[in-house]
Protein backbone atom coordinates (compact mmCIF):
# COMPACT_ATOMS: atom_id res chain seq x y z
CA UNK A 1 0.00 0.00 0.00
CA UNK A 2 2.37 2.62 1.08
CA UNK A 3 4.55 1.35 -2.28
CA UNK A 4 1.32 2.15 -4.62
CA UNK A 5 0.71 5.07 -2.50
CA UNK A 6 4.61 6.63 -2.76
CA UNK A 7 4.14 6.27 -6.48
CA UNK A 8 0.86 7.90 -6.86
CA UNK A 9 2.45 10.67 -4.94
CA UNK A 10 5.65 11.29 -6.98
CA UNK A 11 3.88 10.76 -10.27
CA UNK A 12 1.66 13.39 -8.69
CA UNK A 13 4.25 15.83 -7.63
CA UNK A 14 6.01 15.69 -11.49
CA UNK A 15 2.48 16.50 -12.62
CA UNK A 16 2.51 19.47 -10.62
CA UNK A 17 6.16 20.48 -10.92
CA UNK A 18 5.94 19.87 -14.73
CA UNK A 19 2.48 22.28 -15.50
CA UNK A 20 3.34 25.00 -12.42
CA UNK A 21 7.10 25.54 -14.44
CA UNK A 22 5.64 25.73 -17.97
CA UNK A 23 2.80 28.35 -16.71
CA UNK A 24 5.56 30.13 -14.54
CA UNK A 25 7.43 30.02 -18.11
CA UNK A 26 4.28 31.73 -19.65
CA UNK A 27 3.67 33.57 -16.81
CA UNK A 28 6.80 35.26 -16.61
CA UNK A 29 7.34 36.01 -20.12
CA UNK A 30 3.93 37.76 -19.88
CA UNK A 31 5.04 40.17 -17.25
CA UNK A 32 3.96 38.48 -13.90
CA UNK A 33 6.30 38.33 -11.00
CA UNK A 34 4.89 36.14 -8.16
CA UNK A 35 3.78 32.84 -7.31
CA UNK A 36 1.25 31.69 -4.75
CA UNK A 37 1.83 29.69 -1.63
CA UNK A 38 -1.78 29.44 -0.99
CA UNK A 39 -2.45 25.74 -2.02
CA UNK A 40 -6.10 24.18 -2.69
CA UNK A 41 -5.97 20.66 -2.12
CA UNK A 42 -8.89 17.87 -2.83
CA UNK A 43 -9.40 14.92 -4.15
CA UNK A 44 -10.49 14.57 -7.78
CA UNK A 45 -14.20 15.45 -8.24
CA UNK A 46 -14.79 17.15 -5.15
CA UNK A 47 -15.82 20.80 -6.21
CA UNK A 48 -13.03 22.36 -6.42
CA UNK A 49 -13.60 23.84 -10.05
CA UNK A 50 -16.95 25.41 -8.32
CA UNK A 51 -14.33 26.83 -5.68
CA UNK A 52 -11.93 28.26 -8.23
CA UNK A 53 -14.73 29.68 -10.47
CA UNK A 54 -16.25 31.65 -7.63
CA UNK A 55 -12.18 33.11 -6.50
CA UNK A 56 -11.51 33.96 -10.10
CA UNK A 57 -14.99 35.71 -10.80
CA UNK A 58 -14.90 37.62 -7.32
CA UNK A 59 -10.48 38.47 -7.31
CA UNK A 60 -10.40 38.58 -10.66
CA UNK A 61 -7.20 36.97 -11.09
CA UNK A 62 -6.29 33.71 -12.30
CA UNK A 63 -5.90 30.33 -10.01
CA UNK A 64 -4.12 27.04 -11.47
CA UNK A 65 -5.14 23.88 -11.81
CA UNK A 66 -3.26 20.72 -13.87
CA UNK A 67 -3.28 21.85 -17.01
CA UNK A 68 -5.86 24.83 -17.15
CA UNK A 69 -6.56 28.23 -15.58
CA UNK A 70 -10.47 27.99 -15.16
CA UNK A 71 -11.67 31.01 -16.59
CA UNK A 72 -10.46 33.39 -19.53
CA UNK A 73 -8.15 35.53 -17.17
CA UNK A 74 -5.00 37.77 -17.65
CA UNK A 75 -2.02 35.97 -17.43
CA UNK A 76 -0.37 38.92 -16.16
CA UNK A 77 -2.35 38.06 -13.22
CA UNK A 78 -0.61 36.87 -9.99
CA UNK A 79 -2.18 33.58 -9.03
CA UNK A 80 -4.54 33.46 -6.39
CA UNK A 81 -3.82 29.85 -5.46
CA UNK A 82 -2.40 26.37 -7.17
CA UNK A 83 -4.53 23.46 -6.93
CA UNK A 84 -3.24 19.88 -6.48
CA UNK A 85 -4.77 16.38 -5.53
CA UNK A 86 -1.65 15.04 -3.85
CA UNK A 87 -0.93 16.85 -0.10
CA UNK A 88 2.58 16.15 -1.15
CA UNK A 89 6.26 16.44 0.85
CA UNK A 90 7.02 19.50 -0.95
CA UNK A 91 3.81 21.26 -0.15
CA UNK A 92 3.76 19.72 3.63
CA UNK A 93 6.81 20.86 3.92
CA UNK A 94 6.75 24.34 3.13
CA UNK A 95 5.98 26.38 6.12
CA UNK A 96 5.20 29.25 4.21
CA UNK A 97 2.26 27.61 2.38
CA UNK A 98 -1.26 28.38 3.38
CA UNK A 99 -3.38 25.18 2.80
CA UNK A 100 -7.31 24.96 2.26
CA UNK A 101 -8.28 21.02 2.00
CA UNK A 102 -11.66 20.78 0.49
CA UNK A 103 -13.54 17.59 1.38
CA UNK A 104 -16.33 15.63 -0.37
CA UNK A 105 -18.46 12.87 1.50
CA UNK A 106 -16.39 9.95 0.95
CA UNK A 107 -19.42 7.56 -0.18
CA UNK A 108 -19.91 9.92 -2.87
CA UNK A 109 -16.46 10.18 -3.98
CA UNK A 110 -16.35 6.15 -4.34
CA UNK A 111 -19.60 5.56 -6.27
CA UNK A 112 -19.71 8.52 -8.76
CA UNK A 113 -18.98 7.35 -12.52
CA UNK A 114 -15.69 7.00 -13.23
CA UNK A 115 -14.14 8.75 -16.15
CA UNK A 116 -13.12 6.97 -19.40
CA UNK A 117 -9.47 6.28 -18.33
CA UNK A 118 -10.36 4.38 -15.37
CA UNK A 119 -13.70 2.47 -16.41
CA UNK A 120 -12.75 -0.28 -15.32
CA UNK A 121 -11.90 0.66 -11.73
CA UNK A 122 -13.70 -1.46 -9.28
CA UNK A 123 -15.47 -0.78 -6.29
CA UNK A 124 -13.17 -2.25 -3.40
CA UNK A 125 -10.20 -0.17 -5.76
CA UNK A 126 -11.85 2.89 -5.65
CA UNK A 127 -12.74 2.81 -1.57
CA UNK A 128 -9.08 2.08 -1.32
CA UNK A 129 -7.85 4.59 -3.37
CA UNK A 130 -9.96 7.40 -2.07
CA UNK A 131 -8.80 5.60 1.56
CA UNK A 132 -5.22 5.78 1.02
CA UNK A 133 -5.79 9.72 -0.20
CA UNK A 134 -7.59 10.59 2.84
CA UNK A 135 -5.20 9.08 5.41
CA UNK A 136 -2.28 10.96 3.57
CA UNK A 137 -4.55 14.08 3.81
CA UNK A 138 -5.51 13.80 7.41
CA UNK A 139 -1.95 13.07 9.09
CA UNK A 140 -0.14 15.89 6.76
CA UNK A 141 -3.03 18.68 7.89
CA UNK A 142 -3.01 17.68 11.11
CA UNK A 143 0.26 17.45 11.26
CA UNK A 144 1.12 20.60 9.12
CA UNK A 145 2.40 23.60 11.14
CA UNK A 146 1.72 26.69 8.69
CA UNK A 147 -1.54 28.08 8.34
CA UNK A 148 -5.00 25.49 7.40
CA UNK A 149 -8.29 25.26 6.73
CA UNK A 150 -10.78 22.89 6.26
CA UNK A 151 -13.64 23.22 3.43
CA UNK A 152 -16.36 20.82 2.95
CA UNK A 153 -17.97 20.75 -0.59
CA UNK A 154 -21.67 19.93 0.86
CA UNK A 155 -21.45 23.52 2.57
CA UNK A 156 -21.04 25.32 -0.64
CA UNK A 157 -23.86 23.38 -2.13
CA UNK A 158 -26.09 25.09 0.40
CA UNK A 159 -24.34 28.36 0.72
CA UNK A 160 -21.21 30.25 -1.08
CA UNK A 161 -19.84 31.48 2.80
CA UNK A 162 -17.57 28.90 3.01
CA UNK A 163 -16.04 30.77 -0.56
CA UNK A 164 -15.67 34.11 1.40
CA UNK A 165 -14.11 32.05 4.48
CA UNK A 166 -11.58 30.73 2.12
CA UNK A 167 -10.73 34.51 0.30
CA UNK A 168 -10.65 36.01 3.86
CA UNK A 169 -8.25 33.05 4.85
CA UNK A 170 -5.72 34.11 1.77
CA UNK A 171 -6.14 37.61 3.01
CA UNK A 172 -8.02 38.98 -0.09
CA UNK A 173 -10.40 41.99 0.52
CA UNK A 174 -13.60 41.76 -1.66
CA UNK A 175 -13.87 45.62 -1.38
CA UNK A 176 -18.12 45.26 -1.95
CA UNK A 177 -17.97 42.89 -4.56
CA UNK A 178 -19.51 39.78 -2.29
CA UNK A 179 -22.87 41.47 -1.91
CA UNK A 180 -23.46 41.51 -6.11
CA UNK A 181 -22.19 37.79 -6.26
CA UNK A 182 -24.27 36.57 -3.99
CA UNK A 183 -27.31 38.02 -5.34
CA UNK A 184 -26.74 36.45 -8.41
CA UNK A 185 -25.55 33.17 -6.74
CA UNK A 186 -28.03 31.18 -9.17
CA UNK A 187 -26.48 33.13 -12.33
CA UNK A 188 -22.58 31.80 -11.11
CA UNK A 189 -23.99 28.19 -10.02
CA UNK A 190 -25.01 27.85 -13.60
CA UNK A 191 -21.96 29.47 -15.41
CA UNK A 192 -19.42 27.35 -12.86
CA UNK A 193 -20.99 23.93 -14.55
CA UNK A 194 -20.16 25.30 -17.96
CA UNK A 195 -16.80 26.18 -16.89
CA UNK A 196 -16.11 22.44 -15.80
CA UNK A 197 -17.80 20.13 -18.20
CA UNK A 198 -16.90 17.31 -16.58
CA UNK A 199 -19.46 17.14 -14.24
CA UNK A 200 -21.39 14.18 -13.23
CA UNK A 201 -23.93 15.25 -10.75
CA UNK A 202 -26.80 18.00 -10.64
CA UNK A 203 -24.50 20.08 -8.09
CA UNK A 204 -27.32 20.33 -5.21
CA UNK A 205 -27.68 16.89 -3.63
CA UNK A 206 -25.16 15.53 -1.46
CA UNK A 207 -26.37 11.93 -1.85
CA UNK A 208 -26.93 11.90 -5.56
CA UNK A 209 -23.97 9.10 -6.44
CA UNK A 210 -24.90 6.83 -3.16
CA UNK A 211 -28.40 7.60 -3.36
CA UNK A 212 -29.27 3.98 -5.38
CA UNK A 213 -26.63 1.88 -3.33
CA UNK A 214 -27.75 -0.92 -0.89
CA UNK A 215 -27.20 0.67 3.22
CA UNK A 216 -25.23 -2.24 3.87
CA UNK A 217 -22.61 -1.64 1.90
CA UNK A 218 -22.44 2.02 2.63
CA UNK A 219 -22.47 0.65 6.31
CA UNK A 220 -19.56 -1.39 5.67
CA UNK A 221 -18.00 1.44 4.26
CA UNK A 222 -18.57 4.03 6.99
CA UNK A 223 -16.95 1.14 9.13
CA UNK A 224 -13.90 0.56 7.15
CA UNK A 225 -13.32 4.26 7.12
CA UNK A 226 -13.57 4.59 10.17
CA UNK A 227 -11.56 2.10 11.41
CA UNK A 228 -8.71 3.08 9.17
CA UNK A 229 -8.74 6.33 9.88
CA UNK A 230 -8.68 6.37 13.87
CA UNK A 231 -8.48 9.70 15.62
CA UNK A 232 -8.20 11.14 11.46
CA UNK A 233 -11.87 9.75 11.22
CA UNK A 234 -13.20 13.26 13.54
CA UNK A 235 -12.77 15.28 9.71
CA UNK A 236 -14.84 13.27 7.93
CA UNK A 237 -17.37 12.12 10.97
CA UNK A 238 -20.42 14.33 9.23
CA UNK A 239 -20.77 11.93 6.80
CA UNK A 240 -21.07 8.07 9.25
CA UNK A 241 -24.55 7.29 8.65
CA UNK A 242 -25.14 9.87 5.95
CA UNK A 243 -27.13 7.50 3.63
CA UNK A 244 -29.62 6.66 6.45
CA UNK A 245 -30.04 10.59 8.24
CA UNK A 246 -29.44 12.71 5.30
CA UNK A 247 -32.09 10.86 3.20
CA UNK A 248 -34.69 11.54 4.81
Amino acid sequence: MHTKRNTCEQSEVQKITKNVEKTRNIRQKAGSKTESKNWLISYPRSGSNLMRYCIEVLVKKPTFGCPKMLLENNIREDLVLLRGHEFAKHIFEDKQAKIVLLIRNYKELIFRPPQTENANIGITEKTNDVLEKFIVYFDRYRNFEGDKKIIYYEDILFSLTPIKEVLDFFEYNLSGQWDNFVKNEAYHRRRSLGASPEHKSDAKSVLFHQKNIDNKVLDNIDNKFKTELGQNFEFVERYWNSHNRDSK
